[in-house]
């Protein structure tokens, strides 16, 4: 075992998971990309790992997806937050205001966002309990 695999929270082999669509604006207005995202989840439902599914087959965009995919799920596998993630990915602004309201710059990025906000309500449902 390598001294970090002790650190590493591994998810079940079988796990439940979820599949969800998101629309993501392009840089062409009034054009949005689908990007489907799967989320694999620990028995106490954290979200423990991503799957981002865009593009075609032997795509580079495909490729990079399926690394990056890999990537954001290790890092929260090894505790890093979700809010850390996200923000350190890109964002642009929405409009033509630079100070105004930002979206992810990328697919990773919206699914890193939707990871952070599934993990929020997870943390305020059991705050309610």
């Amino acid at each position: 075992m390598m001294p970090h695999e002790d650190r590493r929270e591994r998810l079940d082999d079988r796990r439940n998971a979820e599949t969800v669509t998101i629309d993501l604006p392009t840089a062409t207005p009034n054009i949005q990309q689908k990007i489907e995202v799967t989320l694999g989840f620990y028995e106490d439902n954290r979200i423990g790992e991503v799957f981002i599914a865009s593009g075609k087959e032997g795509t580079d965009i495909k490729a990079l997806l399926g690394d990056a995919s890999v990537l954001a799920s290790l890092c929260l596998q090894y505790g890093v937050p979700p809010t850390v993630i996200v923000n350190t990915l890109g964002r642009v602004p929405l409009g033509a205001d630079m100070n105004g309201p930002t979206r992810p710059e990328s697919p990773i990025g919206a699914a890193m966002e939707l990871v952070e906000r599934r993990e929020a309500q997870r943390v305020a449902a059991l705050e309610e309990e």
